[in-house]
């Protein structure tokens, strides 16, 4: 094994509207094989690895649980966002020490942007959205919280 440096080159970006992360850079191993880096979408803190969110998988996830759904969550400036899989249960806290993230905002309407507070359950907050403009089961607001159409309506805001 050579001790020399292996430069990082860089990889094509995969799209961010049907996966919950994206691979920013590959290193070069050696012997030839590409080893991922993974990233997030902001300053990297931890490295967490994170995968393409397929039809089959994300219908698995629904079908494990009642209190199982997703989330999209938008980088702060831009519109690249994320796709990840949550409960009912799972908290602000949760979503930020797993990713590395700081803090979530929610932004209802375009208007007014509110700093959650680490207690909050965004899956509960979003269920209760979807339910005031009309969608009607549980089931139905944890198949689309996933929609990038919602972006009009509602947003998380990842900080």
């Amino acid at each position: 094994m050579s001790s020399k440096a292996v430069p990082e080159i860089a990889c094509k970006s995969i799209g961010t509207e049907s996966t919950y992360a994206t691979i920013n850079y590959r290193k070069k191993a050696s012997d030839g094989e590409n080893t991922p880096k993974y990233a997030t979408l902001t300053k990297i803190r931890k490295q967490t690895k994170l995968e393409r969110l397929t039809s089959s998988r994300k219908r698995e996830w629904l079908e494990s649980g009642a209190g199982h759904g997703f989330l999209r969550l938008y980088a702060p400036i831009g519109s690249r966002s994320l796709i990840y899989p949550v409960t009912l249960q799972t908290t602000v806290q949760d979503i930020c020490s797993i990713l590395g993230f700081e803090s979530l905002f929610l932004q209802i309407g375009g208007c007014k942007i509110s700093n959650l507070s680490m207690g909050d359950y965004p899956l509960q907050l979003q269920n209760q959205i979807l339910t005031n403009i009309g969608y009607e089961t549980q089931a139905e607001c944890m198949a689309v919280g996933d929609a990038a159409h919602l972006t009009h309506l509602f947003c998380f805001f990842i900080g």
